[in-house]
């Protein structure tokens, strides 16, 4: 989450992430059907990410862990950058969502 603050994409994102990552989003406002994700998928959705928000914010409200598995509450807020989203008056969006991660050999598979 610090990497994506920072808008590092490429080979930040590698660090922490297993080769066979598997990731999965649920619908929502910026992705309303979805979608499931490998790792090739995942640095092309952040580099896209890049080019929509302008910035990003991530507070972690509580965390819970067990063993290879974290649950994270998470604050966000992001600022878009010149995106159809300014024309309909929204700068900003706030959300309130969690993150289930599993970990193999301290990067995340899942």
């Amino acid at each position: 989450m610090q990497a994506l603050e920072r808008g590092e994409t490429g080979a930040a994102p590698k660090e922490v992430l297993t080769p066979d990552v598997g990731l999965e989003e649920v619908p929502n406002l910026l992705t309303p059907l979805g979608k499931k994700s490998d790792l090739a998928t995942a640095l092309e959705g952040a580099e896209r990410g890049e080019k929509v928000m302008s910035r990003q914010m991530f507070k972690i409200k509580q965390e819970i862990a067990d063993h290879d598995r974290i649950a994270v509450e998470v604050e966000w807020v992001g600022t878009f950058a010149g995106t159809p989203w300014i024309h309909s008056g929204w700068r900003q969006m706030k959300a309130f969502f969690a993150v289930f991660l599993e970990f193999q050999e301290g990067k995340i598979i899942k």
